[in-house]
Parts: structure tokens; sequence; C-alpha cells
């Protein structure tokens, strides 16, 4: 006897091996792109709110010691957790000495600095704990947004490094046409995508006069 073609439709035959191979293999892929394009727009928001950190660091110490005639604090983290001179959420007070944290929950450190004979107070800010890509988007933004607020210099590795006894002629001076994306690479690290290094801006408070 002939099955009817409605009956045919509705026997519940299943998939092959086949089948649900292409359907975990399509699924695979999909889930595949979300992924990476999710750790993208994670990445950049990472990023974004690290250059958005250090502006109102840049911004708020700057200010605070406008009025003084030198920054006499080598060590400015006590000072600017203390006075609130940076945003909340990269404040870890869980310990006994609260420390400051950067989105990748990397060190960052503040070390001031002073010149009578030339340029005045100035501090360096470092953040520790990012990846080369990391470390060359921040830096070639940095280099072309942020000479306003005061940004003189930049010092980047692939490796961790200290800013203690940086001066104002440590690490690279900033050109008035900023970085391009090679170079801020280059700086960071060239083309060693798996390190993890640390970057840091040196911002003027002010001239000093003599």
């Amino acid at each position: 006897m002939t099955r009817s073609f409605l009956s045919w439709r509705l026997s519940p035959r299943g998939f092959s091996l086949t089948e649900m191979a292409i359907i975990l293999g399509i699924a695979g892929v999909v889930l595949g792109t979300i992924w990476v394009v999710a750790a993208q727009m994670i990445e950049s928001g990472r990023q974004a709110s690290a250059l958005k950190q250090i502006a109102t660091i840049a911004e708020n110490v700057r200010s605070f010691y406008a009025s003084q005639r030198k920054i006499d604090d080598e060590d400015l983290e006590d000072i600017v957790i203390a006075s609130a001179l940076a945003p909340q959420d990269m404040i870890d007070d869980r310990a006994s000495t609260p420390a400051l944290y950067n989105p990748w929950s990397g060190p960052v450190d503040l070390y001031g600095i002073f010149d009578a004979t030339r340029y005045g107070s100035g501090f360096w800010v470092y953040y520790g704990g990012l990846s080369v890509a990391s470390c060359t988007a921040m830096l070639s933004v940095a280099a072309s947004q942020m000479p306003a607020q005061g940004l003189m210099r930049y010092a980047a590795d692939d490796t961790a490094f200290s800013i203690s006894g940086y001066d104002f002629t440590s690490g690279n001076a900033l050109s008035g046409d900023g970085l391009t994306k090679e170079a801020a690479q280059t700086a960071c690290g060239g083309n060693v995508s798996t390190a993890t290094g640390g970057l840091a801006f040196l911002f003027a408070v002010g001239a000093t006069q003599n």
C-alpha cells in the first residue's frame, strides 16, 4: 500500500548523521563569530574606559596641584585615592591599603616629579597588564587627543616596568602630529601579540617661575 504524501511528511524520521554534522558545523561557525565579536566589543570597551580614566586623573591632578608650586609627593596614589581624584571604579579598598586598578585588573601607579630649572611639576601615570594590542590602541588615541591635557611624553614596552625614578626626559617625546598605529605598535612591542606589558604617560602640571 502506497503511503500518502501527508503521512510521509509527518513521520518522525529525524536527522541523519550527515545532516546533524552540517547543523552543528553551522552552529559552531555562528557561535564562534558571536564570540569573536563579543570579545572585540569587550576589549574596545576596556580601552575606552581606560582612556577615560587617564583623562580624568590627568584633569583632576593638574587642577589639584595648579595652585601649588610643585608636586612634593613622588608616590601619588594615596593622595589621588584620598582626594577622590580617580574614578571610583578604579579603587579597590578591600585591602588594608587601597590601590588603583585598570579595566584589565592590572596595576595603576602614579609618580610625581619636579624640575625647578625648566619644566616645573609633572606626574607619570602607569597602566600595567596590557596586551600589545591594547597598548597600541590606547597609545595611538592618547597621543592625538591628550596633548591638550598636558600630555608630554610616553613610555611603553611589552614587559612590565616601573616608573619609579622617571623624570621629564624619560620615555619618548610626543610630536605635534601624534603617533601612527604602526609607530604605536612598534613602541608597545612590535608584533609580539601574546606579551603583557605596560604603558605610561607623563603629564605636565605647569612651569615653575624662577
